[in-house]
């Protein structure tokens, strides 16, 4: 094999078309922005928060290269289903003030306890208020 590209292979034409932009100083990046969606929903509206607010950030991201981490709060009471797509589609919460994040979406959750300070979630809540404070430049409560 000489390493030279098969002609007949269109993905190597490809290929070599980008490079060859590349090379001419073409290629260029998109800006990227970074979105933290801290999903505190109910169960049953877990999902259908996920896709909401995807899609409307991939409409009003035109020209940027999105980047969506989804998070939870510790302490939300969940079910044994909904913890198991929280455990294998969201980033670990504590990994949050590590990743450089230009918004975040925090949504709401429903309170259990009488007095909101009650909540096991509530230390998590009053932390992220105040690094999202200092650390991104716009927070959507929803």
């Amino acid at each position: 094999m000489s390493g030279e590209p098969n002609s007949n292979d269109p993905s190597d034409a490809a290929l070599e078309g980008l490079r060859n932009v590349a090379r001419a100083g073409q290629l260029t990046r998109r800006p990227r922005i970074s979105v933290g969606m801290i999903n505190n929903m109910p169960d049953v509206a877990l999902q259908p928060t996920e896709r909401q607010f995807l899609t409307h950030l991939e409409g009003g991201a035109d020209g940027f290269d999105l980047r969506v981490h989804n998070f939870a709060l510790p302490g939300i009471v969940r079910s044994d289903d909904v913890r198991g797509r929280v455990k294998a589609r969201y980033l670990d919460y504590d990994c949050l003030s590590e990743l450089h994040m230009d918004a975040l979406v925090i949504t709401g959750a429903v309170p259990n306890a009488t007095s909101l300070s009650d909540e096991p979630f509530w230390p998590h809540l009053t932390k992220l208020i105040d690094w999202a404070s200092t650390h991104t430049l716009s927070v959507l409560w929803y």
